[in-house]
């Protein structure tokens, strides 16, 4: 899971490179232009110059749009979209191969135990039955939240990941229990 958030985060990184960090102005040409577009929109409001007035303010918000550098423009717009969607996904799809992850690597445990002799399956034991018990092994949270909590600062990941967690322990369960209900109505 660290991984994949790993690689959103770079994605934004990625452009964060290429992506210009600087200002268009610096602090004082922003106060001195400012300044004077402001009187400026002082007199046409004076004057009564409504279209001056407008013009000027239009002046006035892009020189305040450049204050800002494009990267931080950029970061800014993308955040929600990195945060609430992107980073959400990306730590579900890898909580979710735990999931695989605990029914390949206890099936396969299992059965190169079966195999070269070290284990039997007990009777009455299928093959679908250590798959479902396997789907029941993803289900597990302690350690995960725990090790959540140490792996991230920042409070929205820690919350993403330990909602990708509880998900992920939900759904195991769920196709665990589906799998031997099937079994337990084939053999019953």
């Amino acid at each position: 899971m660290a991984t994949d958030i790993a690689f959103a985060l770079g994605v934004r990184g990625l452009l964060g490179v290429f992506t210009p960090a600087s200002h268009l102005y610096d602090d004082r040409t922003v106060l001195s232009h400012g300044r004077a577009l402001l009187d400026r929109v002082e007199r046409c409001l004076e004057a009564g110059d409504h279209n001056g007035m407008e013009a000027t303010s239009g002046k006035l918000g892009e020189l305040m749009v450049n204050t800002e550098s494009p990267l931080e423009r950029l970061e800014r717009k993308i955040h929600p979209w990195t945060a609430f969607v992107v980073l959400p996904i990306f730590a579900l799809v890898s909580a979710g191969g735990l999931v695989l992850g605990k029914l390949v690597g206890i099936v396969a445990a299992a059965w190169l135990a079966v195999r070269i002799g070290a284990a039997s399956l007990p009777d009455g034991v299928s093959w679908r039955h250590i798959a479902g018990v396997s789907l029941l092994g993803g289900i597990g949270f302690t350690v995960p939240l725990f090790i959540t909590e140490l792996a991230f600062a920042d409070p929205e990941m820690v919350a993403t990941a330990k909602l990708s967690v509880l998900v992920t322990s939900a759904l195991a369960g769920g196709i665990g229990f589906a799998v031997l209900k099937t079994v337990v109505r084939r053999t019953g």
